[in-house]
């Protein structure tokens, strides 16, 4: 019984020593993002900004024509 604990003890030792010695994950090192997705992302916010200008509007010329 106390070896078996003893294995699990140096296990977990050596799992965490191999985790110190590289921080981070590997899906957390590649976040940066392509040219593509940025120009994605541009576009995107592009998009919701004139749709957002354009509805502000009509709802303004709404109003003005019922008045």
């Amino acid at each position: 019984m106390e070896n078996a604990l003893n294995n699990a003890i140096q296990k977990s030792d050596e799992i965490m020593s191999k985790l110190e010695k590289e921080p981070g994950c590997k899906t957390c090192k590649n976040n940066k993002l392509s040219t593509t997705q940025i120009w994605m992302v541009v576009l995107s916010i592009f998009i919701l900004t004139t749709s957002v200008y354009g509805t502000i509007q009509f709802v303004k010329d709404i109003t003005n024509f019922f008045k």
